[in-house]
C-alpha cells in the first residue's frame, strides 16, 4: 500500500489498514435520491456474514457489537463493520454535498476517525450506525463551512474584477440542493438526518448530542427558512434582503 491509495480514495485502505477487499470491486454503492447500500461480492464478505445462500447479508446486532469489542483491540476486526455501513454513510454524506469525489473523501476521513474513536464507543441508546452519522455528520459540517468560506472569498474576487456573471455560469447545482446548501450547517444537519435518513427527533438528539427540545426548534427554524429560500428563488429575490 501506498500513501497515494489513501489519498485517492481507495475504499480497500483506511487509516493505513487493508479492509481486505479487493480493488477495482471493493465497493458498488448507488448514490442519488433512493437507498443507498454497499454491495460486496459474498468471497469478499467474512463467512460468518454470508446469507444462508452464500449472498452477502449485514452483521446481526450481537455479531456487530462482538466486532465492535473486538476492534477496540484488533484494527482488522474493524473491517466488517467498514464493509456493513459504508454505503448508507457515504450516500447520507452524498445527499448533503452532492459532490462524489469530496463525499468520498469525507465518508474515508469518517472511518478513520471512527476507527480510531472505536474505544470510547458504548452501546447507550446510540447505534452504531448513529454513531457513524454523528462523526459523518461533524465531517460534512466542517467540509461545508470551508467551502462557504472558500465561495465567499471567490465571490468578494470577482465582485472587484466584474466577473460577477460568471459566478452565475457555475450555479449548476438543481433548486432544492442549493436551497439547503444555503441555510446553516445546523440547519443542515437536522433536515438531512430527518428527511434523507429518516431519523425521529428523539434519534436525531441522539446522534447530534443535544436536546430534543433542540431540534424540534432547529427543524422549525431550518423549514421555515428553507421555505423563504426556495420562495426567493421562485421570484427572483434571491440576495435582494
Amino acid at each position: 500500500m501506498t500513501r497515494k491509495d489513501v489519498d485517492d480514495g481507495n475504499p480497500r485502505y483506511i487509516g493505513g489498514v487493508d479492509m481486505g477487499v479487493s480493488d477495482g470491486a471493493a465497493i458498488s454503492v448507488r448514490i442519488g435520491a433512493g437507498d443507498c447500500e454497499s454491495r460486496t461480492p459474498a468471497a469478499e464478505r467474512p463467512a460468518q456474514f454470508a446469507g444462508s445462500e452464500g449472498g452477502p447479508a449485514s452483521p446481526t446486532a450481537l455479531e456487530e457489537l462482538l466486532l465492535i469489542e473486538r476492534a477496540k483491540t484488533d484494527r482488522r476486526a474493524f473491517a466488517p463493520l467498514y464493509l456493513a455501513h459504508y454505503g448508507a454513510i457515504l450516500g447520507h454524506i452524498f445527499r448533503r454535498v452532492g459532490d462524489t469525489h469530496a463525499s468520498q473523501d469525507i465518508a474515508a476521513e469518517t472511518f478513520i476517525r471512527a476507527m480510531n474513536r472505536i474505544g470510547t464507543y458504548k452501546d447507550r441508546g446510540l447505534s452504531f450506525r448513529h454513531w457513524l452519522l454523528r462523526i459523518a455528520t461533524n465531517e460534512v459540517n466542517r467540509h461545508l463551512e470551508r467551502e462557504r468560506r472558500r465561495r465567499g472569498r471567490e465571490q468578494a474576487v470577482a465582485r472587484d474584477t466584474g466577473s460577477v456573471s460568471e459566478q452565475s455560469d457555475h450555479e449548476t447545482a438543481e433548486h432544492v440542493s442549493r436551497a439547503l446548501k444555503s441555510l446553516s450547517v445546523e440547519h443542515q444537519a437536522v433536515l438531512a438526518l430527518h428527511y434523507f435518513e429518516g431519523l425521529c427527533v428523539d434519534e436525531i438528539a441522539r446522534v447530534l448530542g443535544t436536546r430534543a427540545g433542540t431540534v424540534k426548534s432547529r427543524l422549525s427554524r431550518a423549514r421555515a427558512e428553507m421555505a423563504r429560500v426556495l420562495e426567493d428563488e421562485e421570484t427572483g429575490t434571491e440576495g435582494a434582503r
